[in-house]
């Protein structure tokens, strides 16, 4: 504990040196926070102190685990290269998204056959440190980490390998911290498709999904490692937990392979539960929280999606569904929600559909499986074979600003909008691209070593 004691007040005093030199910049907001209910995970206590900066996206899906990015004005106007790109650099296989918490971007991917968490200067792409994860995950559908890493306002970046090895490591030069592995505890028999949890921070606990014996939902210590609470059961290895707020209470909200689940964050009590299961017991989507005490839930596997309406009285919990829908049907990545509107892929389909009524507005083809994030009023989107594309976010029709090839090789990894710069990836590249309207238009960038 001492350790920790004097790396807090280390970081403190570094955070505190960077809030007064960067507070004349202002923060800059588009207006869109967090989707009512949703919770981020640095309003505790603990980081009352040293919060994230507005233009941090320090997690999976951004500050707010729900894909809406700080954004001012984009840069609209592309040539025909596209926009420009900052730096590119080869990397391994993997479908972890990147992070950024300030000058740093952390992400992961296998290098000489082992999985590796690697932090980078965000501004350069050249590498600070690199932390070993263990042996390389191989499989049919892609080798590599699954997991995206999570650092939190201490600077302390979490990570789970595919192999459900859980590890705390200092952002500033990687020294490990603690060190767990769910697999022994709660795992059982194959990795199957290897774990894909992305860790997320609640008051003094980090939780991920491990199971599929007990602990399908475990939280531990932020500051040992040690198991603080397991609940529930079934696969949810492929999967991410939110932290929201229904009904009036605090809840981390799951998608398990049975369907949806909520569990009290002090103590892993199960609240509610709601059935939709897949055919192969995968519900890989993050649940996306919907004004009202609403909650999304869409797979693939021609399950499609579901709205449901969460209440409590008296002490007992009621989930009513609102609306089913066969025809939105997200695979592994996540749908979007802004000002009544749900964006996100039918499978390989980008569709817009009233989240009031679960009707379908508009739809589109040309991205394949891809993936998308907000900026403001506008849809930041990655098409499977590595295509940047800029969407206005308009329940009236599919309105495409600006469209260029960027990547090549597989592209089902999240964008990350952070501070204006989109970094992308794809199993052979991780680029960074400006979207500041104030930047030059050259493309003309610098490839990392």
């Amino acid at each position: 504990m001492k350790f920790f004691k004097h790396l807090a007040l280390r970081l403190l005093l570094a955070t505190l040196t960077s809030m007064l030199v960067g507070c004349s910049g202002g923060t800059g907001s588009s207006g869109d926070s967090a989707a009512p209910g949703v919770e981020s995970p640095e309003e505790t206590a603990l980081a009352e102190c040293c919060p994230h900066a507005a233009g941090d996206w320090p997690q999976w899906r951004g500050l707010h685990r729900d894909g809406h990015a700080q954004a001012g004005d984009l840069l609209e106007s592309w040539p025909e290269e596209g926009p420009p790109v900052l730096w590119r650099r080869a990397i391994g296989s993997g479908f972890s998204s990147a992070v950024v918490k300030g000058d740093r971007l952390y992400t992961a991917w296998s290098d000489g056959g082992r999985e590796k968490l690697f932090a980078l200067d965000a501004a350069t792409g050249e590498p600070v440190w690199s932390f070993d994860l263990g042996e390389d995950f191989e499989e049919e559908f892609g080798n590599g980490p699954r997991s995206t890493p999570l650092v939190d306002s201490r600077n302390v970046v979490y990570m789970m390998s595919s192999r459900a090895r859980l590890v705390a490591v200092q952002g500033q030069d990687g020294t490990e911290l603690w060190s767990t592995n769910l697999f022994k505890q709660f795992g059982t028999g194959s990795y199957r498709r290897g774990y894909a949890s992305s860790p997320l921070a609640v008051d003094d606990l980090v939780v991920v999904h491990a199971g599929p014996r007990r602990g399908a939902v475990v939280a531990v210590h932020r500051d040992s490692g040690e198991v603080a609470w397991a609940a529930l059961g079934g696969r949810a290895e492929s999967s991410s937990p939110v932290l929201a707020t229904l009904a009036g209470r605090r809840q981390i909200v799951s998608t398990l392979g049975y369907g949806l689940a909520a569990v009290d964050p002090s103590d892993g009590t199960m609240l509610w539960r709601y059935p939709w299961p897949t055919e192969h017991r995968l519900n890989i989507a993050t649940p996306v929280i919907l004004p009202g005490d609403g909650v999304l839930i869409s797979a693939g596997y021609d399950q499609g999606a579901a709205l449901v309406r969460v209440s409590e009285s008296q002490g007992q919990w009621a989930v009513e569904e609102a609306w089913t829908q066969k025809r939105f049907r997200n695979h592994f990545n996540t749908s979007v929600y802004l000002d009544g509107y749900l964006y996100g892929y039918d499978n390989a389909i980008l569709k817009c559909i009233d989240a009031q009524t679960g009707e379908e507005v508009w739809k589109t083809r040309g991205f394949g499986k891809g993936s998308l994030v907000v900026a403001g009023d506008r849809l930041v989107a990655l098409t499977e074979k590595g295509e940047l594309v800029l969407v206005k976010a308009s329940s009236e029709s599919f309105e495409e600003i600006a469209r260029a090839e960027l990547l090549s090789g597989k592209c089902w990894t999240s964008p990350t909008f952070a501070d204006g710069r989109v970094y992308l990836r794809s199993h052979e590249e991780l680029v960074a691209v400006d979207l500041r309207p104030s930047v030059s238009s050259t493309s003309e960038s610098p490839v990392a070593e």
